[in-house]
């Protein structure tokens, strides 16, 4: 009787309907979405400018390579402290003495020999008074430097330009995902995510106006008429990924 009334139990078990509530039947379902990018952009005037210099002497002994190149770079830090740069934004990032050989030919062999001692030195200069850029330039090759690298255009602080960037692109991706909505005749009903990027382009890289040759050394020159230097636009960037829940 007993294994009867157990057959009966399990039969009425197995056939009894299951019931999903609706709210576990939409965790299952992956809810619908589009995924838009927008991208902003704006330009602003820059308001710094940094400019690499170097001095390259070559000398028969160390000390005379220390002393030419230690001369060449006092007279470019007083030169563009006079110009109104203040000390603490120019600042050494190179220095290096190694030893010089040059292959020569004794009795039909070649050798290498000792001739003298190399010197390698940079500074950077940062410069807040952009009117100063072409005349820091002049002053560089007064003093007798022998390259100048690239002159780089930034700003001191792009996060208020960055954030009207943003804004843009915010607006943009909105906008797209709204008409392809309206077009597919569903709603924007949340956001499931959001990812932002921005970058910043140098407006102006201008090439070095000071070059000399290997080991050459530039004497001292007359004061120069400042070199000419258009900054031009900065342009800030933004772009943004966003993924948009949407529904019927």
């Amino acid at each position: 009787m007993k294994k009867a009334i157990m057959a009966i139990v399990l039969i009425l078990v197995l056939t009894l309907p299951v019931y999903v509530s609706a709210s576990q039947w939409d965790a299952e379902i992956p809810p619908a979405t589009i995924t838009i990018s927008g991208t902003g952009g704006v330009d602003v005037s820059p308001d710094m400018a940094t400019v690499t210099f170097g001095v390259r002497v070559e000398e028969t002994t160390a000390a005379a390579a220390q002393r030419v190149n230690n001369e060449i770079m006092e007279r470019l830090l007083a030169s563009v402290t006079g110009l109104g740069v203040p000390e603490g934004d120019i600042v050494t990032t190179n220095f290096s003495l190694r030893q010089v050989f040059t292959n020569v030919t004794v009795g039909g062999r070649t050798q290498r020999q000792h001739t003298g001692y190399e010197v390698n030195a940079s500074i950077r200069v940062t410069i807040y008074d952009l009117d100063l850029v072409g005349y820091v330039l002049s002053a560089a090759g007064t003093a007798g430097v022998t390259s100048t690298g690239n002159v780089v255009f930034s700003i001191s602080d792009r996060n208020a330009a960055f954030n009207q960037a943003l804004a843009l692109a915010t607006e943009s991706a909105k906008s797209q995902a709204t008409v392809i909505a309206d077009t597919l005749g569903v709603r924007i009903v949340g956001i499931r995510s959001v990812n932002a990027q921005g970058g910043q382009r140098p407006v102006l890289m201008v090439d070095s106006p000071v070059r000399a040759g290997p080991g050459a050394v530039m004497e001292a020159e007359p004061a120069m008429a400042p070199t000419p230097v258009l900054a031009g636009d900065l342009t800030v960037t933004a772009s943004v990924s966003i993924v948009f829940l949407i529904a019927p």
